[in-house]
């Protein structure tokens, strides 16, 4: 099995989140806003890490365009 992706596991930790805050706001056991307040930590790194990846895509697809503009006007 392959390791799942920045965005799989973002949407993974979103859907924790959910689960686990609607647990909380139910029953208000303090561990279970521990937990609300961990999966909310995961989720600003992932939000960072992917949007770096973003950055990084997006930069090497303009990249891409460019160079192809450049060999096309020198043909």
């Amino acid at each position: 099995m392959s390791k799942p992706t920045t965005h799989e596991l973002l949407v993974q930790a979103i859907m924790d989140y959910y689960n686990m805050n609607e647990r909380w706001e139910a029953k208000g056991f303090d561990e279970n806003g521990r937990k609300v307040r961990s999966i909310l930590s995961d989720i600003r790194r992932l939000c960072t890490q992917r949007r770096y990846e973003v950055q990084d895509k997006r930069k090497n697809l303009k990249a891409k365009k460019k160079a192809n503009q450049n060999q096309d006007t020198e043909n």
